[in-house]
């Protein structure tokens, strides 16, 4: 579905083969909306990107197989696993109040079912159709993986890169599966799903520079 949305807000947005950065989920989005929707891009840039299965933390495949259970816990409960569960891809020490606008939209009544039904819904198919078309990738393709990424392993990142003709691969000495809220020097993503994001703006960045230089698209399928 989030393939088919970007086709269109392509479309909408008349842009033809833009740069595009993608993280996450989002990775999987702009694999499939070029592989499986026909839209070509400049380039494509894929931040810790989910491509590849096996993926989904201990949590998350459990949580995939419970749901309801998880959906009707108690709210001091869901208070102590929310942030516990971001904490897991952030390697500094991070606040509570520099964390809660994080913690908050999955709190209460609406946000606690959404935030499990959002998991629920991660189906490995999605990665599974789009894998098999690697190969055939028509942008030149730049990989930065976090090497201490908590839920997408850099093993993961090797193997993709692996898969695809052209690709650059670059380590990066921190995690990035989830990207600070302020800092001096990023730069806001334009982002369908999400407008939280932002790109650091560093020499092992080199898509924060072009980001902010050619005004390209960048996402992070937040599922929010």
């Amino acid at each position: 579905m989030q393939n088919q949305l970007l086709a269109q807000l392509l479309e909408h947005w008349g842009l033809d083969r833009p740069d595009v950065v993608a993280h996450d989920f989002g990775g999987a989005t702009a694999l499939r909306t070029h592989l499986l929707n026909g839209k070509d891009y400049r380039s494509l840039t894929l931040i810790d990107p989910v491509a590849l299965t096996p993926w989904g933390s201990p949590f998350v495949q459990h949580v995939r197989q419970h749901e309801a259970a998880f959906s009707g816990l108690p709210d001091y409960i869901q208070r102590a696993i929310v942030p516990a569960y971001i904490r897991g891809a952030i390697q500094r020490e991070i606040p509570d109040d520099e964390l809660a606008p994080y913690v908050q939209p999955w709190l209460g009544d609406p946000g606690q079912a959404a935030f499990y039904r959002q998991i629920a819904q991660m189906d490995e198919r999605y990665t599974r159709e789009a894998a098999v078309l690697y190969p055939t990738i028509r942008c030149p393709v730049q990989i930065l993986w976090g090497e201490d990424d908590q839920w997408i392993p850099i093993e993961r990142g090797r193997a993709l890169q692996g898969m695809i003709p052209g690709r650059n691969f670059t380590p990066l000495p921190t995690p990035v599966t989830w990207f600070r809220k302020t800092r001096r020097g990023h730069c806001r993503c334009a982002n369908p799903i999400s407008t939280r994001t932002k790109i650091p703006l560093t020499k092992q960045n080199p898509c924060g520079s072009w980001l902010a230089r050619e005004g390209g698209l960048a996402f992070n399928n937040d599922c929010d």
